[in-house]
């Protein structure tokens, strides 16, 4: 960095690189130790490759799967074992790319079943704040019957296994996104005008601001948003540039808030949603974010009644178990 004179997203992608390809090496080494032949592979080698998204990029599915089956499968057939880094394919695939690429090569090659190692047993909750996963890990299987069984490292013969079947109980488990805050926008003007909407997220965008949630009521008269608290000022400064317009009348912000979500394949149920939305509207929700057919209802609260609110989650879970 200091030769370059820069620290780019490509050079950092580069740096950050160096603690997966080492741990692949370090691996590779234990495996030839006990007398495994091995071939120590980046992603890129594997035959990932990826846009040019650093730090979050995407692989590029037809081509990549094409050069997996024949890279990987050159090196199955010669008997090896391959061990290949998962945070790099190119550009970095992001936080726990390892285990998206591990799902990514499963899909490209017909494989049984995935393994996913962690240092703490958990299902796939990603987006909801329990950060064991890539976000998009599970995202190559959905159509597949590959199963996928996550176990901790201090108890690899236990474990969960996730398959298309499903299984009891109807709800799984409660998950919690804090460090969130809330922006709402208003303005009469914002009825029947077309692209109001897709104006305000365009903002959020370039700022580089994600959302975690957007509502809109049916009035037309408002947006809500909900986004990392880092971000606040920011898009609330961005959307006020809006104001003048005679379109938006008023942004506010509420910060200390989070986001609590329930997820089960049972919220598909009428009767087990209809329990948990009337607990819910009892309790000091800023907002409920659901959508027909979905595994997972989220509500938006006041850090405040946080805990009681889990608590009273974590019961509904529970009295179906």
């Amino acid at each position: 960095v200091g030769t370059l004179g820069e620290f780019s997203d490509r050079i950092k992608d580069y740096v950050l690189s160096f603690g997966e390809r080492l741990s692949s090496v370090i691996m590779g080494a234990v495996l030839e130790g006990i007398g495994m032949g091995v071939e120590v592979m980046t992603g890129f080698d594997a035959g990932i490759i990826t846009d040019s998204n650093f730090g979050e990029a995407r692989p590029l599915h037809e081509i990549s799967e094409k050069l997996v089956k024949d890279k990987v499968g050159r090196v199955l057939s010669e008997g090896k074992i391959p061990v290949i880094t998962g945070f790099i394919a190119g550009t970095l695939v992001g936080r726990g790319g390892s285990d998206y690429t591990a799902t990514l090569i499963a899909k490209y090659l017909g494989a049984n079943e995935v393994r996913l190692y962690t240092d703490a047993e958990a299902m796939e909750l990603a987006y909801l704040g329990t950060k064991r996963f890539h976000p998009r890990t599970f995202e190559p299987l959905l159509n597949t019957s590959i199963r996928v069984r996550v176990t901790s490292l201090s108890n690899p013969e236990g474990g969960t296994l996730i398959d298309r079947l499903g299984g009891p109980p109807p709800l799984k488990a409660v998950a919690t996104l804090r460090n969130l805050s809330l922006i709402n926008v208003r303005g009469a003007g914002m009825v029947e005008r077309l692209g109001t909407a897709a104006e305000v997220m365009g903002r959020a965008a370039s700022s580089g601001v994600n959302i975690v949630a957007i509502a809109q009521p049916a009035s037309e008269e408002s947006i809500t948003l909900v986004i990392d608290e880092n971000n606040t000022e920011e898009l609330k400064r961005k959307l006020e540039e809006l104001m003048g317009r005679g379109v938006i009348r008023e942004v506010e912000s509420l910060s200390n808030i989070s986001a609590v979500s329930v997820v089960g394949h049972g919220l598909r149920d009428n009767r087990v949603l209809s329990k948990i939305l009337g607990k819910v509207a009892r309790s000091y929700n800023e907002m409920i974010v659901w959508f027909k057919g979905n595994v997972s209802l989220t509500m938006v609260i006041r850090d405040e009644f946080l805990s009681d609110f889990v608590n009273m989650l974590h019961g509904e879970v529970l009295s179906y178990g």
